[in-house]
């Protein structure tokens, strides 16, 4: 139980930038480098919109600069982070945090981790405005060290405004920890997210005047059927409002005649 709970510090310790571990020193351009100052193969991450409103047409989602257009105000959707490739001396790994930055957008608070890295036994998240923080670590009595690649977290946002989710790189943002060795995202990637108008409310769609079947069409059908509800043949008529072809909130053989004389051409509009 002691091994577990010093474990668990380690992996909180590491999400919230402590270093408790030998972390390699960052070399030109991002990447990460060794003891020597040789350039290793760095982090390869990426983050994409995987669906909104059970659509994610408007998303480009093929990896690099992102963006997602027409989201409607108030809709949620959902951002993964995927890891692509483990660096070239992390042949697997025993923790890893994951850090986004956001604006415009509102985060659900509801980060997702251990249901997609296999290893993870300890989850930790952890909020405030414009960042959320996420990771796991493993534990040496239940789960092995892993070399699992792809998706590997997910987060929710709804659109409030035009704004964007930025995967955060550099030394104590987003990284993996492979051996007690610390391997960093290079640099920022943003998602553009383009929020469009307010999420339109379904209508209902308008009804014919004397349609009693509601089949978009007034002929003698609907006429049949109404002297049928008025004798007790049918107890409900499937659109009955479109039924009182008068307005005279009866129902009755007068709007049968009226539906049979619009249907013979006799008369050429039925009362709105």
């Amino acid at each position: 139980m002691r091994l577990k709970g010093i474990w668990l510090a380690l992996a909180i310790c590491a999400l919230t930038g402590a270093v408790l571990v030998a972390v390699w020193n960052q070399g030109p351009g991002g990447a990460v480098a060794d003891d020597t100052g040789s350039p290793a193969a760095g982090l390869d991450l990426s983050i994409g919109v995987d669906a909104y409103g059970g659509s994610a047409d408007d998303c480009d989602t093929d990896g690099g600069p992102t963006e997602c257009l027409g989201i409607p105000i108030g809709e949620t959707f959902r951002v993964s982070v995927y890891l692509n490739s483990l660096p070239d001396k992390a042949t697997t790994y025993e923790g890893l945090d994951i850090v986004l930055g956001y604006d415009g957008v509102a985060s659900l608070d509801n980060a997702d981790i251990d249901s997609y890295w296999p290893a993870c036994v300890f989850p930790a998240l952890f909020y405030e405005p414009g960042r959320a923080a996420f990771g796991c670590a493993y534990f040496p009595e239940e789960t092995e060290p892993s070399s699992y690649t792809g998706r590997i977290a997910t987060i929710d946002f709804t659109c409030d405004e035009p704004g964007h989710v930025v995967l955060r790189g550099g030394q104590g943002n987003t990284d993996i920890v492979s051996g007690f060795v610390v391997y960093a995202e290079g640099g920022d990637e943003t998602l553009d997210v383009s929020c469009g108008s307010v999420a339109p409310t379904p209508t209902t769609p308008s009804v014919r005047v004397g349609d009693a079947n509601c089949d978009g069409i007034v002929n003698p059908v609907d006429a049949a059927l109404i002297l049928q509800h008025i004798v007790g043949r049918l107890s409900a008529l499937p659109c009955e409002t479109a039924s009182d072809v008068n307005g005279d909130a009866v129902i009755n053989p007068l709007d049968s005649l009226l539906i049979l004389q619009f249907a013979a051409g006799l008369i050429h509009t039925l009362p709105p």
